[in-house]
């Protein structure tokens, strides 16, 4: 992995660049230039990247339904009542 936080630059036989996560949030500017095995270099292709630091709010949960038990309430229920009748 490359980690761009450094400002450096990199040499690689591979077309494949690996970053490093980590970059700060704002305006990159990545440049790329090639260089064939005659040593002839081509001309530098820049891009520009906008790294944003991402928060989703996490609002309390408000249920929509009434809640319901899991397991379903056994009926008729019996009720048993201890003392005197009357």
């Amino acid at each position: 992995m490359v980690d761009f936080t450094r400002q450096r630059q990199f040499k690689t036989r591979d077309a494949l660049l690996q970053v490093d996560p980590g970059l700060p949030p704002g305006v990159h500017t990545f440049e790329l230039i090639v260089q064939d095995a005659a040593g002839n270099r081509s001309m530098a292709a820049r891009v520009k990247v906008e790294i944003f630091r991402l928060q989703i709010p996490t609002p309390p949960i408000t249920p929509i339904a009434p809640l319901r038990p899991v397991r379903p309430i056994p009926t008729p229920i019996t009720i048993i009542r201890r003392g005197p009748t009357g």
